[in-house]
């Protein structure tokens, strides 16, 4: 269970979660997953109270009463890249995209805070979104700003 602390309170944590399970079940249709591919609740619960501690000791240290939307992105794919809630079952058929497929949903949830439709962006950037997220550590801010440039690129907008 999700322990009291200054940082936030219960009911974001839960309102967090729910979005979070609604977030996917979209991209399990999406994404064309099997069934194989589910979700652990007590890891997302997890990934939704990470979230809310990180962010908000990034804003106290930072005197911040509200972080942006592209932090708020950038904290919850770091969480959940870092906690991985999806599980895949054990079978015969396993492939590489059932491995990452908490790397994929990461994205999904980020780009979706952000209303980024995937299929609008290059599968060179998507590759290169898919190999960060795997294998270099994660600063939500500098991740932050990448999902800025994502943004104004896709609306054809200068920095």
């Amino acid at each position: 269970m999700v322990q009291e602390n200054t940082f936030f309170n219960n009911d974001d944590v839960l309102k967090r979660f729910h979005s979070l399970m609604e977030v996917f079940k979209i991209a399990h249709g999406k994404l064309g997953w099997d069934d194989n591919i589910t979700i652990n609740d007590a890891l997302l619960l997890e990934v939704a109270a990470a979230y809310y501690r990180d962010m908000n000791c990034y804003k106290e240290s930072n005197g911040t009463l509200i972080g942006d939307r592209y932090k708020k992105a950038a904290f919850l794919i770091k969480w959940i890249a870092k906690i991985k809630p999806i599980q895949v079952a054990y079978f015969q058929g396993i492939t590489k995209n059932h491995l990452l497929s908490n790397t994929v949903f990461a994205i999904f949830a980020g780009l979706n805070m952000l209303e980024i439709n995937m299929k609008n962006i290059s599968i060179r950037y998507y590759t290169h979104l898919i190999y960060f997220i795997e294998y270099r550590n994660i600063s939500a801010l500098q991740f932050a700003t990448q999902l800025y440039l994502l943004e104004r690129a896709l609306n054809k907008k200068l920095p």
